[in-house]
């Protein structure tokens, strides 16, 4: 079984900390992150108030008062320009994360990965010491019997 990785830097993570994280960032994207378990991410979107998709992110909570998001690293400065705008009182700060994670792609076999949770929705997330690593479906490469996967290290 061959695996491929590499390093993927058009990639960056923003980060939401403090007790209302999670609360802030349900009300701003599509997704409930309020009901996300410690094992699973989500794909979400930040939509305008007409309904048009200004920013895409993998999300996930590492922890009750923390959530990662993952987008292209060409929208975080914008992402967190604009969300940073609607904190208000809000027990949150919302930083740029990149530099403290190494994010990488690697290609694997599907016989290796559990795909059951993909069609629910849920993204299949393992996290341990600060390193995570997040299933993503990959139709290009479904045909050929492969899977990808993204993974992210903290520096």
């Amino acid at each position: 079984m061959t695996t491929y990785t590499t390093a993927l830097p058009q990639w960056g993570l923003i980060r939401l900390a403090g007790a209302d994280a999670a609360p802030f960032i349900h009300n701003q994207l599509t997704q409930d992150f309020l009901l996300i378990q410690a094992t699973q991410a989500r794909l979400a979107a930040w939509c305008s108030p007409k309904g048009r998709v200004l920013v895409s992110f993998y999300g996930w909570r590492p922890s009750a008062e923390e959530v990662l998001l993952l987008c292209p690293l060409d929208s975080i400065d914008f992402a967190i320009k604009r969300l940073s705008m609607f904190v208000l009182r809000s027990k949150v700060k919302v930083s740029n994360a990149s530099a403290d994670f190494y994010i990488t792609g690697t290609l694997t076999p599907t016989a290796a990965l559990d795909n059951s949770a993909i069609n629910s929705g849920a993204l299949p997330l393992v996290g341990s010491d600060g390193a995570y690593a997040l299933q993503l479906p990959s139709v290009a490469h479904a045909a050929a019997g492969d899977g990808g996967e993204i993974g992210s290290t903290r520096v």
